[in-house]
């Protein structure tokens, strides 16, 4: 009996631009950043809010993930590796 498994040992490298691997997991956190930017702005045009708002917003969203990650990481990831 052949166990339901799927074992992933691609390479997780999409591609190299200029001597810079880019990976799938970093290339999907940018484009949902970009998505959830677009989203946004439409919600901030139809609902007549300020855009230099949204600028703000975004850089806290970023600088929170980042530093969200990281603690997560230092936090839960390290303590399992040998």
């Amino acid at each position: 009996m052949v166990p339901a498994t799927f074992i992933w040992n691609g390479d997780p490298v999409m591609f190299r631009f200029m001597g810079v691997a880019v990976r799938y997991y970093s290339l999907c956190w940018v484009v949902g950043f970009i998505l959830g930017y677009l989203v946004v702005r439409k919600v901030f045009i139809r609902e007549s809010l300020d855009l230099s708002l949204l600028d703000k917003l975004l850089m806290y969203v970023l600088v929170g993930t980042l530093v969200g990650l990281f603690f997560l990481f230092r936090g839960f990831h390290r303590k399992s590796a040998p």
